[in-house]
């Protein structure tokens, strides 16, 4: 949020650079909520909703290096998931 609102420094008024930081706000919540999972997901052929709560759980546990291992440890859950077979109705509900 810094570099946009330090451009407007000098040419905005308060309400114009309020704006600004809410629509960066608002940008960074729709990517972080709704994209990243979806992109992510197709990629490594993960449920989005598994991918949002992989990165909240991990996050909250280990904070940035959780974020950074959510999507790698969801990953290697879903494998194994699929290959022990009382666990594949779970590797099947974290697949697409």
């Amino acid at each position: 949020m810094f570099p946009p609102l330090v451009a407007g420094i000098g040419s905005l008024d308060g309400t114009k650079m309020l704006a600004i930081a809410g629509i960066v706000v608002v940008l960074h919540v729709f990517a972080i909520n709704v994209l990243f999972p979806k992109i992510i997901g197709k990629r490594l052929k993960l449920n989005p909703l598994v991918v949002t709560i992989a990165l909240l759980v991990w996050g909250w546990i280990w904070g940035a290096m959780g974020l950074v291992l959510a999507i790698p440890i969801a990953g290697a859950l879903k494998i194994i998931f699929d290959h022990i077979e009382s666990l594949q109705p779970l590797g099947e509900w974290m697949g697409e």
